[in-house]
C-alpha cells in the first residue's frame, strides 16, 4: 500500500500485513464530502466525514483481502443535519455476500475492485434511532482518493431493504493526497 502524505510517499506492505494502518502521521484517514441520508420520514443533504483505517491481509483460505474500518462518522450542515448521527462504530467493509456479523476479519478480495457491503450501522435523528442493526450495499473505494456510498440500507441477517439509503462521494482530506493498494 502507498500513500502520499503532504508530498512525501510512504509504503506499508510486507511485514505489516494484517495490521490496521492510519496515515503517516498516525491519524486515521479522513474522507469528507456531500452526502444524502434518505429515509421515509426525512431526506437530509449534509456534509459527511468518515475516519478510517486500512489493512491488507490473508484470510484463512490464504486469499488476499483489503479491509477498511470506519472508526468515526459525523454529519453536519444545517439544523436537521446537526441532529443526525451515524453510529455503530467501527464499521467494516466486507464482500458483497456479507450481510451480518461484520468484523475485524472482513475485507474484499484483492486484487479486484474495492467494493462491497459495510456494517453494522445505526442512523439516529434527534437522539432517536431511525435505523439500527443495518448495513449498506454498493460501498466502494476508487483506489486513489474517493470513498463512495451508493446504496440502500438493509437489515442485518435477513438482508431485507430497511427503507433508508445513504449516498455520497467522500474524498481524502489533506494532508493525504492519495491512498493506493497494490
Amino acid at each position: 500500500m502507498e500513500q502520499d502524505y503532504n508530498g512525501t510517499v510512504y509504503h506499508f506492505n510486507g511485514g505489516h500485513a494484517d495490521e490496521w494502518h492510519p496515515d503517516a502521521n498516525g491519524d486515521d484517514f479522513s474522507f469528507s464530502g456531500s452526502g444524502t441520508i434518505q429515509c421515509p420520514s426525512q431526506t437530509l443533504d449534509c456534509s459527511v466525514n468518515l475516519d478510517a483505517q486500512v489493512k491488507k491481509f490473508q484470510d484463512d483460505q490464504d486469499v488476499w483481502r483489503i479491509g477498511f474500518k470506519v472508526t468515526d462518522a459525523s454529519v453536519s450542515g444545517g439544523l436537521l443535519c446537526s441532529l443526525a448521527d451515524l453510529s455503530g462504530m467501527p464499521w467494516y467493509l466486507a464482500d458483497s455476500s456479507t450481510h451480518d456479523n461484520f468484523g475485524n476479519d472482513d475485507g474484499v478480495v484483492w486484487p479486484g475492485p474495492i467494493q462491497g457491503n459495510i456494517g453494522t450501522l445505526e442512523v439516529l435523528l434527534a437522539g432517536s434511532s431511525v435505523a439500527s442493526n443495518i448495513h449498506a450495499h454498493g460501498v466502494s473505494y476508487d483506489n486513489v482518493d474517493t470513498f463512495s456510498l451508493t446504496g440502500d440500507l438493509y437489515n442485518n441477517g435477513t438482508d431485507t431493504a430497511q427503507g433508508c439509503s445513504l449516498s455520497g462521494d467522500l474524498t481524502l482530506d489533506s494532508p493525504v493526497n492519495y491512498l493506493t493498494v497494490f
